[in-house]
Order: structure tokens, then C-alpha cells, then sequence
């Protein structure tokens, strides 16, 4: 299960699963993966970010 915070290992995860895709050839034919793959970058790195003092770790902003 995901979080509803951000990650920045997770975004920087899904961008390079997508940039893997476009060093494809596929990506010229398989825009319904492209379409999931691109989803997928924006869902996860347009997150709620953890306010200022607080850090995420374990899924939970945590007040460090």
C-alpha cells in the first residue's frame, strides 16, 4: 500500500521507469502503457508533502 505523502525515492522510482520506456522503441507504439507510466510519475510526485519539521519515514510524516 502507498502512502498519501510524498517520497522522493518513490517519484524518482516512477520517472525512471519512464525514462526506461522511452529508451524503447515501444514507446512509439504503446501509448496505453505510456499513458499509465506518465499517471503513475504525476500521482506520485504530486503528493501531500510533510510540513517543515517533520520528516517522512515508514509511510507517516514524523516530527523530527
Amino acid at each position: 500500500m502507498e502512502s498519501k505523502y510524498f517520497s522522493k525515492n518513490n517519484c524518482i522510482e516512477k520517472i525512471n521507469k519512464l525514462k526506461k520506456f522511452y529508451k524503447t522503441e515501444m514507446f512509439k507504439l504503446n501509448n496505453d502503457k505510456e499513458l499509465e507510466l506518465l499517471k503513475n510519475v504525476i500521482e506520485s510526485c504530486n503528493k501531500q508533502k510533510c510540513p517543515i519539521g517533520y520528516y517522512y519515514l515508514y509511510g507517516e510524516c514524523l516530527h523530527g
